[in-house]
């Protein structure tokens, strides 16, 4: 999943044609110019390649799982 999160990262910096689906969606959604969401995607990206000990992936289940223990220690 990280690898995929990567990839389209790195497809809508770049313009691969392959990740425009991405791109359209994102636009749409929070109506910004094309430039700005390619240069979003590319400082994303450096974060998390400077950093990526700290990049985390899990599906909602583990999270909300992960959650609940950690309320339970705390109760």
């Amino acid at each position: 999943m990280k690898e995929r999160i990567l990839g389209q990262l790195y497809g809508i910096w770049t313009s691969d044609k392959d990740s425009e689906p991405y791109l359209k969606r994102i636009r749409t959604d929070i109506n910004k110019p094309e430039e700005e969401i390619r240069e979003a995607a590319g400082k994303a990206l450096n974060y998390i390649i400077h950093d990526y000990t700290s990049f985390r992936v899990e599906t909602i289940d583990s999270f909300f799982q992960s959650v609940l223990r950690n309320l339970t220690r705390e109760l």
